[in-house]
C-alpha cells in the first residue's frame, strides 16, 4: 500500500524551490494543496515532477511531502534534481554553473 512520505529533517526555502522549478522548467503552484493516494491533504508549494502521479509539496515550514509508491509513481531522481538545485540556490550559487550527473544511483552536483 502507498503512503505519503514526509521529510522533516530537510527544510527548503520555498523561494529556492521555485527558482529550481523555473530552472528545470517545471510547473508549480504557490499556496496550493494536493491530495495523495492515502487521502492525506498537504498544503504549500506544489511542484509537478516529470512522470510523477502525485506532486511534490513543500510545506510552509520547508518540509517535503510526496508519494511515489516506492518509485512506481515517479522516479526519485526527479525529486533529487529539484532538491539539489534548491540547495544550490540556497547556497547562493549560480545554477547554470552546476553540472548534474548520476553515480552509483546517486545524484551528484558539481560546479563547473
Amino acid at each position: 500500500m502507498s503512503h505519503t512520505v514526509k521529510i522533516d529533517n530537510l527544510h527548503l526555502l520555498q523561494e529556492a524551490v521555485i527558482k529550481a522549478a523555473e530552472f528545470l522548467k517545471l510547473s508549480y503552484q504557490k499556496n496550493g494543496q494536493a491530495t495523495f493516494f492515502d487521502r492525506q491533504v498537504r498544503r504549500g508549494l506544489i511542484v509537478a515532477l516529470p512522470g510523477w502521479k502525485y506532486p511534490l509539496v513543500i510545506t510552509e515550514d520547508g518540509s517535503l511531502a510526496y508519494d511515489n509508491y516506492h518509485g512506481s509513481w515517479g522516479k526519485i531522481q526527479e525529486l533529487n534534481k529539484v532538491v539539489g538545485y534548491a540547495l544550490v540556490e540556497m547556497q547562493g550559487e549560480d545554477m547554470n554553473s552546476v553540472f548534474v550527473k548520476e553515480e552509483h544511483g546517486q545524484m551528484v552536483f558539481e560546479t563547473r
